[in-house]
């Protein structure tokens, strides 16, 4: 079920409900592989998790929360809220993140992360971003991110740096894991390299 709406004061609002289900053949989400990329997505099982979305914009502000539901108990598997301001020099997100615990994943505790970030024109083309990630369960800022970004009508440049803290099973800190990437692309043409995620919506 989805809803959308335009309204004469610039308020528009949409919306997302749903579940899906497997008829036929074989369910790929509920298959063994080295990364266990269906275990415990809610997709697994020939009828899935509820999910539903709601968002409002107005402006230059946009507000989005979601969730997905267990099937049976419609108890709260993950859950999110977000908020984006855009403006003349840049623009910035807040967002909270609940996420039932994923045992095989390596997380036997649940997680309540909030994420904070933006972005700042230096230029009319030149951009800095930053963001960082912090677990209130663990109290620990698990993933940092910063880059440097360039765009202009027919060519986007950007390299960044981000940082993760895994939490372990015991609740300690994990190693940290560095890494540094760039994104070199051609609109409509070609691109090579990873695009930088900050974690705003």
């Amino acid at each position: 079920v989805r809803y959308s709406g335009t309204f004469s004061n610039g308020l528009s609002l949409n919306g997302i409900a749903g579940q899906s289900f497997h008829i036929a053949g074989k369910n790929s989400f509920n298959t063994n592989d080295f990364v266990n990329v269906g275990a415990e997505s809610g997709l697994e099982d020939d009828r899935s998790d509820y999910v539903a979305m709601i968002g409002a914009n107005y402006g230059r502000f946009n507000v989005t929360t979601g969730g997905r539901f267990d099937k049976d108990t419609f108890e709260v598997r993950r859950a999110e809220v977000a908020s984006t301001a855009d403006g003349k020099y840049g623009s910035a997100f807040v967002k909270y993140a609940f996420i039932d615990k994923q045992e095989t994943y390596g997380f036997p505790t649940d997680r309540h992360e909030v994420t904070v970030g933006g972005s700042a024109k230096l230029t009319p083309n030149w951009r800095v971003l930053g963001s960082g990630t912090y677990d209130h369960v663990s109290e620990t800022l698990v993933k940092r991110t910063a880059a440097l970004a360039y765009d202009d009508e027919c060519f986007t440049y950007s390299m960044y740096y981000q940082q993760e803290q895994p939490v372990t099973v015991n609740g300690a800190e994990g190693d940290k894991t560095t890494k540094f990437g760039f994104n070199i692309s051609f609109r409509t043409l070609w691109g090579v390299g990873e695009p930088v995620d900050i974690g705003g919506i």
